[in-house]
């Protein structure tokens, strides 16, 4: 009988019925990218929210009519799982259908794929690097894992964590810290190697990067922002502020990037479970 019970809870752990085998939520309390095996995106966005001065209400219908703007093809590119607001805090869950989706979205440029199709592509690994395969970060060169048959992760953002389905190997050191095997912190101003400031990097190897217009989300698609959802004060903010349509771009530009140096990058290579 104990065998049964333990092989039916195993079953509904798996079904996601209890916590388990498939991640079924995605609380943080920090903003976080989380990138899914099959190519699609979620992200949970945690933001201050005075009640005094904004509406819940009216927050929760600007964002919906952002993602019906966004969605106007009739395709659901973009979900909205849910907004919470409580104890000062507006989180918001949205499901992306790619990384193309998330960063047109947002404006936040997001490639995920394999390290040979992220260098077809143009991006240059123009950056220091440090093995994290042992849990410690350790200096290394990118030839280390340019002929690998990993996946990477690039995002040019800071503030935020990304979490990848897998386990990290590489990482740029720049503005990066090793949160566990699965996911970064990336903040302005640190170090995953301990530096401080500009400081000086080893040696590191790259390709030729090829130039690329960067995408801009049209503005006009966007929803104008309700009244309800601000009062008129100064240095007041909008939070989950979007982007709009993906712009029509040849295929050889659809993954644009910065050109001679890959500055803001973060390279997030690491092997699929």
């Amino acid at each position: 009988m104990r065998k049964a019970i333990k092989t039916a809870l195993a079953l509904l752990l798996c079904a996601g019925l209890l916590s388990g085998c498939k991640q079924t939520t995605y609380e943080t309390e920090h903003s976080t990218v989380f990138i899914q095996k099959d190519g699609t995106v979620i992200s949970t966005d945690v933001e201050d929210f005075d009640a005094n001065t904004y509406d819940e209400n009216g927050l929760k219908r600007y964002i919906e009519d952002a993602i019906a703007a966004y969605n106007k093809s009739g395709d659901e590119l973009v979900h909205m799982e849910k907004l919470t607001v409580a104890e000062g805090k507006a989180t918001l869950v949205l499901n992306y259908a790619s990384a193309e989706h998330y960063a047109a979205f947002n404006g936040v440029e997001l490639y995920t794929g394999p390290v040979s199709k992220a260098l077809s592509d143009g991006y240059s690994f123009d950056a220091e690097f440090a093995d994290v395969s042992n849990g410690s970060p350790v200096a290394c060169r990118v030839s280390d894992f340019i002929g690998s048959n990993y996946q990477v992760a690039i995002i040019r953002g800071s503030n935020i964590n990304v979490s990848v389905p897998g386990t990290i190997v590489y990482l740029s050191a720049q503005n990066t810290a090793f949160e566990g095997k699965s996911t970064v912190a990336i903040r302005e101003g640190t170090h995953l190697l301990g530096k401080t400031g500009d400081g000086t990097s080893p040696e590191t190897e790259s390709t030729e990067p090829q130039d690329t217009e960067g995408s801009q989300m049209d503005e006009e698609d966007m929803p104008e922002i309700d009244e309800d959802i601000l009062s008129v004060e100064e240095d007041t903010e909008v939070f989950f502020e979007f982007g709009g349509d993906i712009p029509q771009q040849p295929e050889q530009e659809k993954h644009p990037h910065s050109g001679a140096e890959d500055t803001g990058y973060t390279y997030i290579i690491y092997k699929t479970k």
